[in-house]
């Protein structure tokens, strides 16, 4: 091959290679701009976690005022703290929290009468200890509980004789908030160096927050917790391997003081990538700074510039390789058309009249077909020159000029022109000319074919007919063709059996970013994820996987493999969702119909895909996901307000209702009993409903967690009856419980929350009654023995409620399970109530599980049913 036939190749290549080159460093652009986004966003993830983590200590210090508002603050005792201390879970609720502190605000005049109170409650060694001597007020660590066994305690330290501790105990003062110091030591934990902090919460002797002006007259001392940061951030940090973080504290001008680091965290790999976030912790302002670890950048499954750079590289090889191959194809069929063209001279024209000559024109040889054209015969011509007999004159000088070439060696293709007959007649006629050569090689002769043309002629002319009749119509439909193609909506891409594109609608070049003149020829495969088509290409409907032999090996292995493992009466599906890939690289979801294409004989000559990009779907069907997740998460945070404004409720409402109760317990008069009965009553009333509030967000939140502990059925059902026995013995209502025989006696499930369900709805049937009788109804409805994955048996109980009360009219039975919805509005002025009882059981049920029905008619009464399938305890 010339070395001009070279230069497109060579030149396809090297440009392959610049565009390797520059795929391989946009590709690297590209990683690390993703990167950088995904863990900035990780980054405000991790911070708003733990800004949630940290706000749930502000409970513990609210729940240590309440208890001491609840008992007086002077009449707070060690025990009574000791006491509330024991009711909490503190290594569930406040994990990192070591105990519940209260520490009194002493001036300095009152010191002795306040140790000789302080050794007169149970603590005769009690000594203040200071940090340093001052002359102000003492802020004295009265109690701490429960003190930790084997270290040292913090009762009697005066934090005001230290900066931090005072400064933080000020600022929770004046602002009326909870506040927490700068990272410190404990005294009972001095192994945890400058990684611990105390939270206060200053206590009014009001009770309430005062104004401003009158919170330091008003402060008596402050709840507070130790928090150990190490023990606090252990778990989350475990559960997030993706970065190591850091935490400091950053409130001054200085240096940010740290106060924990992960194990992973190494303070000279800063990095592009490392994240700085500000969070505000009660009144201070906490630095974290996050590193990305390994599995971070895993997890992005990032494709690689060297591997984009070589596909590109390679793909500009094979089109190299693929044009020069074409090359060298066009060279070699011209080579067999000359070859083609030298044997059909003697070959093809051996039916047509040949005449062999001298250079000269004398007829040496005349065939038959000669004879059959002309009219003579070979004795009558031998001998005579061609020319004579059958050249018209004006034709005589071409004749003469194709000797002279064929003399020159070389043969004359076939010329059409006329000839003359024995009687003269013109006749049209192909002439051709070859030379004959010679022993010696020289030429010697020339052998003369005549071809009859005329059928020929007519025929081409009837041809020609048809043929601009046929171009007509087919210019018509391929301009209708044509039409449909550029308008569709759709992509539109056909291929032959090999996979390689042959139409690339307009349509296509839009959704695939590339020309029509550069798609076309290329393979359909290019555009699409190898590994979803590996996976799922048994979506493809049969026929279409029936015809994939000649397409590429591994996806013809893949639809041979697909196709084994489809039941022979599955067709396939005509149109599946599927992932295509740009020229540019990006991606985009298409719908895609996919179909074999036939000839005229029936025979499979291609594949038809009809694509519909799917972005826009997709982008209003992320749309409408985010819209979900607003809503869900202002669901969250509404459940979230209830439950803390529920919990801030109930806190002066036990000091209220124990309150009322010991002034019911003093020398009263009647109409003084009266009215402290009439506030004991209310609280108790008003207590539910937060209750109810309380146990209604934590489910709406997603917090509520059931238990599983095995617990007696009857002690169970007996405990729900007398819960409400009082209230049916002031209206004379028997309250019965019928038990069906074979009853298991004892289940595996949560039976404070199946208690609360039967109590609920005891407690409307016996409110909503007022003559009868209220029946609580068990019997056992199935029982499925145990199985490999379940090894204990399980059984299905149906718990119904049965009353004669005033009954619910139909249209109102769905609406009475929505939260604070009663019937009417008559129900509630007639028997109160808020409507949270069965908002409650619904979803209690639901979380079991279960299913909850109601029957009810107006005048004659309702039946609650509950069907749950619970566990038996093991044997």
């Amino acid at each position: 091959m010339s070395k001009a036939g070279l230069l497109w190749p060579l030149g396809l290549l090297l440009t392959g290679l610049v565009a390797a080159a520059w795929a391989g460093r946009w590709q690297a652009q590209r990683n690390e701009a993703l990167q950088h986004e995904r863990f900035q966003a990780l980054a405000q993830q991790t911070a708003a976690q733990l800004l949630k983590r940290i706000s749930i200590y502000e409970y513990a210090v609210r729940g240590v005022r309440g208890a001491v508002m609840a008992a007086g603050v002077d009449a707070l005792t060690r025990e009574g703290l000791r006491q509330y201390a024991e009711s909490r879970d503190m290594q569930r609720e406040f994990p990192g929290m070591r105990n519940f502190g209260f520490v009194r605000r002493v001036p300095a005049r009152q010191e002795a009468a306040f140790l000789q109170a302080v050794r007169l409650d149970g603590a005769p060694e009690f000594q203040i200890r200071q940090f340093a001597a001052h002359g102000g007020d003492r802020f004295v660590v009265q109690y701490i509980e429960p003190p930790l066994d084997g270290v040292a305690s913090a009762q009697g330290v005066d934090l005001a004789s230290e900066p931090r501790r005072r400064e933080a105990a000020l600022a929770a003062m004046l602002s009326g908030e909870s506040r927490i110091t700068a990272p410190l030591t404990l005294v009972q934990l001095p192994s945890e160096h400058d990684r611990s902090f105390l939270l206060l919460l200053a206590v009014y002797r009001t009770g309430k927050t005062p104004e401003p002006a009158q919170r330091d007259a008003q402060t008596v001392g402050w709840a507070t917790v130790p928090l150990v940061m190490q023990q606090m951030l252990e778990a989350f940090d475990k559960e997030n391997t993706a970065f190591a973080m850091k935490l400091s504290d950053a409130s001054g001008s200085g240096t940010p003081e740290r106060f924990y680091a992960s194990t992973e965290w190494q303070e000279s790999a800063a990095g592009a990538l490392a994240q700085r976030v500000t969070l505000p912790v009660y009144g201070r302002t906490w630095l974290l700074q996050m590193q990305p670890l390994p599995p971070f950048t895993e997890s992005l499954r990032l494709r690689q510039p060297g591997e984009v750079a070589l596909t590109v590289g390679t793909l500009s090889l094979l089109l190299a390789l693929l044009l020069y191959g074409s090359q060298q194809l066009a060279r070699s069929r011209r080579v067999v058309r000359q070859e083609r063209a030298s044997r059909a001279a003697v070959v093809d024209s051996a039916h047509d009249a040949i005449v062999i000559h001298t250079l000269h024109g004398e007829i040496t040889g005349w065939n038959a077909a000669a004879e059959r054209l002309l009219g003579w015969s070979a004795r009558e011509v031998m001998g005579r020159r061609l020319s004579e007999l059958t050249v018209p004159l004006e034709q005589r000088h071409t004749v003469q000029r194709m000797l002279e070439e064929v003399q020159r060696n070389q043969a004359v293709p076939p010329v059409e022109t006329v000839c003359l007959d024995r009687q003269g007649a013109r006749l049209e006629v192909a002439v051709s000319m070859a030379p004959l050569h010679a022993g010696n090689g020289l030429v010697a002769g020339a052998a003369t074919t005549l071809r009859d043309i005329r059928a020929q002629r007519a025929g081409q002319a009837r041809i020609l007919e048809l043929n601009a009749t046929l171009e007509r119509q087919v210019l018509e439909r391929r301009l209708e063709l044509s039409m449909v193609l550029e308008r569709a909506a759709t992509a539109i891409i056909a291929t032959d059996l090999s996979g390689r594109i042959t139409v690339f609608n307009p349509a296509a070049e839009a959704m695939l970013r590339i020309p029509a003149r550069e798609a076309i020829g290329r393979l359909e495969t290019d555009f699409r994820d190898h590994e979803e088509m590996r996976a799922r290409l048994h979506a493809y409907p049969r026929e279409v996987l029936e015809n994939a032999g000649e397409l590429p090996e591994w996806l013809a292995l893949a639809a041979h493999q697909a196709l084994a493992s489809m039941p022979g009466d599955t067709m396939g599906s005509q149109r599946s969702e599927w992932t295509y890939v740009r020229a540019d690289g990006s991606r985009v979801p298409g719908l895609a119909s996919v179909s074999l294409l036939r000839g005229a004989q029936g025979r499979p000559t291609g594949f038809l895909a009809v694509i519909t990009d799917l972005t826009e779907r997709k982008a209003l069907e992320e749309r409408l996901r985010e819209r979900t997740r607003q809503a869900e998460s202002a669901n969250a945070a509404k459940s979230a307000f209830l439950a803390h404004m529920s919990h801030e409720i109930r806190t002066p409402l036990n000091a209220i209702i124990g309150m009322g109760y010991l002034l019911r317990q003093t020398q009263l008069t009647e109409r003084q009993q009266l009215f402290a009965t009439h506030i004991n009553t209310a609280g108790e009333q008003l207590l539910c409903l937060v209750n109810d509030v309380l146990d209604l967000s934590k489910i709406e939140a997603g917090e509520m967690r059931l238990e599983a502990v095995p617990f007696g059925l009857p002690d169970l059902l007996e405990q729900s009856r007398s819960m409400v026995e009082v209230a049916a013995a002031q209206k004379n209502l028997p309250l019965l419980v019928e038990s069906a025989p074979g009853m298991p006696r004892r289940l595996v499930g949560d039976p404070t929350r199946l208690k609360q369900i039967l109590v609920n709805l005891l407690g409307n049937a016996v409110k909503f009654t007022e003559a009868g009788r209220v029946t609580l109804r068990v019997a056992q409805l199935a029982r499925l023995e145990g199985a490999a994955e379940q090894p204990w048996p399980l059984v299905t109980v149906r718990f119904e409620v049965i009353d004669t009360g005033i009954g619910i009219p139909l249209e109102k039975q769905a609406a009475i399970f929505e939260p604070f919805t009663q019937a009417d509005d008559s129900t509630t002025r007639r028997f109160g109530g808020t409507g949270l009882g069965l908002s409650i059981v619904r979803r209690l049920v639901g979380l079991m599980g279960g299913q909850l029905e109601l029957q009810s008619q107006p005048g004659q009464g309702s039946t609650f049913s509950v069907t749950l399938t619970m566990q038996l305890p093991q044997p």
